[in-house]
């Protein structure tokens, strides 16, 4: 880890009192690191509204290559350049999505969901997020952007904010709502499950723990471990906390907290 003078920034000075996040322009080659005083989890997903935004203390995250956010950009740009309708509850048409997907071809997005049925549900489900947070609206039937100027660290913060404490998570998880609204509730233990397993772990044994401690074992054991997996851990792939080793086909699944999940992590209270 290196400062932005270039010298280097030992592990130790790493402590859950403070924050390293890297600037987006400087990430690839140069990490420039913003040391921040430490505040409460869900007040650092608000940062973009309630810490102070200057060149000395910012909030900034590695998100130039986050699923969630390419995405969103893509949806973004399709609406603005576009006059496509909205029905009453701002839902976009088939024709929406199937014009999305034929722009997705031979796109690094589309190459690395590889799932044509996948990625219409990340699309849907990012669309509500991008209303539920006021970023996309409906004038007259006609969907349109409204907030254009916001940069890349306070829209990714806006974004996750939207998606972990404001989205309903039954609409946008709607195959089980029950089981989507209790994840949500119990939410805040998967944090410390995972702040407490920051290497490579099996995804099963992630599931059991929260599971266990989360008191969700009237769950059938494998669908509630492909609903966590499937809705919750791929998402928090898609905002760059987590990262997936998928193995063969005679080796589990696993993952493990990535550089930015774990400078959030360690934000917690």
């Amino acid at each position: 880890m290196t400062g932005k003078n270039g010298k280097k920034i030992s592990e130790e000075s790493y402590t859950e009192r403070d924050i390293f996040i890297y600037s987006r322009s400087n990430y690839r080659n140069n990490r420039t690191a913003y040391k921040i005083t430490r505040y409460p989890f869900d007040i650092v997903l608000k940062s973009h509204i309630l810490l102070p935004i200057s060149r000395h203390a910012m909030f900034s995250v590695n998100s130039s290559d986050c699923m969630a956010l390419r995405l969103a950009h893509f949806l973004i740009t399709v609406v603005t350049e576009n006059s496509f309708t909205q029905a009453q509850n701002g839902e976009f048409s088939d024709d929406f999505y199937c014009y999305c997907l034929e722009r997705l071809m031979n796109t690094d997005i589309a190459g690395e969901i590889c799932d044509d049925e996948l990625t219409l549900i990340y699309m849907k489900q990012l669309i509500h997020m991008l209303r539920k947070c006021g970023v996309i609206s409906s004038t007259a039937g006609r969907a349109r952007v409204l907030k254009r100027d916001l940069s890349r660290e306070s829209f990714y913060a806006g974004l996750f904010n939207c998606f972990w404490n404001d989205v309903d998570w039954g609409r946008i998880f709607p195959s089980n709502p029950g089981a989507a609204e209790k994840l949500h509730s119990k939410r805040k233990i998967l944090l410390s499950v995972l702040k407490n397993h920051t290497r490579k772990i099996r995804l099963d044994r992630i599931v059991r723990e929260f599971a266990n401690e989360a008191c969700l074992e009237e769950m059938n054991d494998l669908i509630m471990i492909s609903f966590i997996d499937f809705y919750l851990l791929k998402w928090l792939s898609h905002f760059g906390l987590i990262r997936y080793f998928d193995g063969s086909l005679n080796s589990p699944v696993c993952i493990q907290v990535t550089r930015h999940g774990k400078a959030l992590l360690s934000a917690r209270s």
